[in-house]
């Protein structure tokens, strides 16, 4: 199911491609809620998330260092992005976690929690003294590219943090 897509298509892949329904389901349902803390826990995940389902119920998410690349996190309106796409992945989410509950597919409304995160890494100055800050300092934007700004504070906080957690 590619973003944008209606849920007809999902309800079609499951009434034609799943052979199992209830293990579908059971598998469905905890790779959900594993994709749900993957997301919670690094939060840069939400921008640009990919993720593949097969006909098992198995989530596999792919294309992981997209959090390392593209200019995303230099843009003025970075928190704004950030807010659209992680409350939008949550929602997702939490869709496949319903269906796979109750076999309703409500869409969520308001914010599922990108607000807090960025008030969360608004508020974490602390990370500036860790070695990871000056890992990401040297990174910005692509790999090889030369930065055209600097990062805003707050991916700069996220992505330190996450580069913090890999290199532990």
């Amino acid at each position: 199911l590619k973003h944008g897509e209606s849920w007809k298509r999902f309800k079609y892949f499951y009434r034609e491609r799943v052979e199992n329904r209830t293990e579908f389901l059971q598998t469905l349902k905890y790779d959900v809620e594993s994709a749900i803390r993957a997301v919670e826990s690094f939060p840069l995940l939400a921008m640009d998330f990919q993720i593949i389902l097969d006909h098992r119920g198995n989530i596999f998410q792919f294309d992981l260092d997209r959090v390392f690349l593209g200019g995303l996190y230099e843009a003025h309106n970075f928190e704004e992005l950030f807010i659209k796409s992680y409350n939008m992945v949550m929602s997702q989410l939490l869709r496949f976690k319903r269906f796979a509950l109750v076999g309703k597919v409500q869409p969520d409304r308001g914010d599922l929690g990108g607000k807090s995160v960025i008030m969360k890494y608004n508020h974490s100055s602390n990370l500036q003294f860790s070695p990871a800050f000056e890992i990401v300092r040297s990174m910005k934007g692509r790999f090889g590219d030369t930065p055209k700004v600097d990062m805003p504070c707050t991916p700069t906080a996220m992505m330190t943090d996450l580069v913090e957690t890999i290199t532990r």
